[in-house]
């Protein structure tokens, strides 16, 4: 899987051809879920040469052989083929190919439109938000009406019009995605996570795995039949004898090649970047850690850069540290506890897990965490995500607990995991286990105590829009709370969001949707008074009827 890996990057847009055979084969390998519901190792590393698969070829081609797995019979595959279907969404080249072929356009639509339908809520919402992203490609309405035309039956239609109608924001990216990390494999890049789910133009804005950044030994040499190295450049056989230095460092392994990528989950040091994007996470063996370290101390001795596939982009190399650099007001002790800590929440044994929650908890209240680095924060928050969303309830209690020490300790600077950890959140409100929803009502409050209402308003809305009638509302409870504290310094932000999650709800006739979609209307027209009813015109005039006597009557109630 790593050489396959290396061969994109070496051969780029050579093996369009062989894209009908390889990316099956990936995918197949890339939906294996354990008996433990956790992706293996074998799966992460197929995922990446899935990500570095769309990265190098061409992109067309890189879509029908994604498109034409989207049937596929297991319910893991199909996700993987919405999440890279979704992150190739983001590449302005993409986009742009789908502006001129107007056949690639019409499949990818359908594909999405299938999403729909699926069991999964993560390839569900990944369908969302590549209908969405194909919503701000087209140039008029009617190019999107021609699009909904072609869908069949027509009830699927009538559900991708409703979904893409209604759609007034990129939704956030499902919250198991970010649950798949638990296993020590980060599948969403960080600039992602701390973006809001935004449809940007960098390409590590997908939902996607992170895209290998390849250093000494990851690139391809730029001239094959010698090089030289100029302008700090090492290529050809300036590149070879910085890495013969080393290469008795290899000897055990039997791999002298200069042709694998470099990283380490297990601690060898931080991932280079190149052109934007975060390294590739290799194995974690104390050989690969050791092999990183050679080569990087080699290549830092050359003095050298190293260029991506196409040259385009050249970073410095270094060696990694030994050992991490303390943060001011967090030392090395405190950041080995930590990463201790974020080891075993991974652990086999629930009991393990349940103990490890207890120690975050403990720093947590002892404002140990408020200083952590980042990295390790985003860490965290993506290994919290999980444990609140597993099947065990002891550990799901146990992670809302913490979940709610940890957002008094961090305040602020939890954003950088909100768009995985709300909707999680979410979830447990609409628990059908008592204890679960009483401690995730009580985590949801601290959030909303603890966090700006400017980084949690666009989430609460889009869950309270999507979530189960059961949770809904005591979610529209919490928006409400945002709502009336932005309205009067950032209204804007109402309207953007509050307003359309509550138009939305008006749509839901049954018992417990229909009372949430009354007291968010209600809540909104006591403090908005006659304006709602200025936003309501496009409304149906049921509707429209609704919004008014909401407004009515929060004016004779005041």
């Amino acid at each position: 899987l790593v050489r396959l890996q290396e061969m994109f990057v070496a051969l780029g847009r050579q093996l369009d051809r062989e894209l009908d055979d390889i990316v099956p084969m990936l995918l197949k390998k890339a939906g294996e879920i354990s008996n433990a519901g956790r992706e293996n190792f074998l799966a992460a590393e197929a995922d990446r040469a899935l990500a570095e698969m769309c990265r190098r070829v061409s992109e067309h081609r890189a879509m029908a052989a994604l498109c034409a797995c989207a049937n596929h019979k297991s319910m893991h595959v199909r996700a993987k083929v919405s999440s890279h279907l979704d992150g190739m969404m983001e590449q302005p080249n993409v986009r742009t190919m789908l502006a001129s072929n107007q056949q690639c356009l019409d499949r990818l639509f359908k594909v999405a439109a299938g999403f729909l339908n699926e069991g999964g809520l993560e390839t569900r919402t990944y369908g969302k938000r590549i209908l969405f992203n194909i919503k701000m490609c087209l140039g008029s309405k009617a190019d999107l009406d021609r699009l909904v035309s072609q869908v069949h039956p027509e009830m699927l239609a009538r559900k991708v019009s409703d979904v893409v109608d209604n759609l007034n924001s990129l939704p956030p990216i499902p919250c198991t995605a970010a649950a798949r990390g638990a296993a020590g494999v980060k599948l969403l890049p960080l600039s992602r996570q701390a973006s809001g789910g935004g449809s940007g133009a960098s390409f590590t804005t997908a939902g996607y795995p992170p895209t290998p950044a390849y250093g000494f030994v990851g690139g391809v040499i730029s001239s094959a039949n010698g090089g030289s190295k100029s302008g700090g450049v090492l290529s050809g056989p300036a590149l070879q004898d910085a890495a013969s230095t080393q290469a008795h460092h290899n000897q055990e392994r039997g791999k002298h090649s200069i042709s694998a990528p470099i990283g380490g989950s297990g601690g060898g040091g931080p991932p280079l970047k190149a052109g934007g994007h975060f390294g590739l996470r290799g194995p974690s063996s104390s050989n690969s850690r050791d092999g990183y370290r050679s080569r990087a101390a080699a290549a830092a001795q050359a003095g050298g850069l190293v260029t991506d596939a196409d040259g385009s982009s050249a970073v410095p190399l270094r060696a990694a540290p030994s050992k991490p650099l303390p943060t001011e007001g967090f030392d090395l002790d405190q950041q080995e506890a930590l990463s201790k800590n974020l080891a075993g929440l991974g652990a086999r044994d629930f009991r393990e897990r349940i103990e490890v929650l207890k120690s975050l908890e403990a720093m947590a209240q002892q404002q140990c965490l408020a200083a952590a680095p980042e990295a390790q924060l985003v860490e965290l928050l993506d290994s919290m995500t999980a444990r609140i969303s597993e099947g065990n309830a002891k550990v799901a209690i146990q992670a809302l607990e913490t979940l709610g020490a940890l957002f008094h300790c961090l305040r602020g600077r939890c954003s950088v995991g909100l768009n995985t950890l709300i909707p999680a959140l979410a979830a447990t409100l609409g628990s059908s286990n008592d204890k679960i929803r009483n401690v995730g009502v009580k985590a949801t409050d601290a959030l909303v105590e603890a966090v700006d209402p400017v980084l949690l308003i666009q989430n609460f809305a889009h869950c309270a829009s999507h979530s189960s009638l059961r949770g809904r509302p005591l979610l529209v409870e919490r928006l409400l709370v945002l709502a009336r504290a932005l309205w009067p310094v950032r209204p804007t932000l109402v309207l953007k969001h509050a307003l359309p999650a509550a138009f939305s709800l008006l749509n839901d006739t049954k018992g417990d949707g229909r009372t949430a979609a009354n007291t968010l209307l209600m809540g909104l027209a006591r403090f908005m008074g006659p304006q709602l009813l200025e936003h309501a015109v496009g409304l149906q005039p049921v509707l429209q009827q609704r919004v008014s006597d909401a407004v009515a009557l929060a004016g004779n109630n005041q």
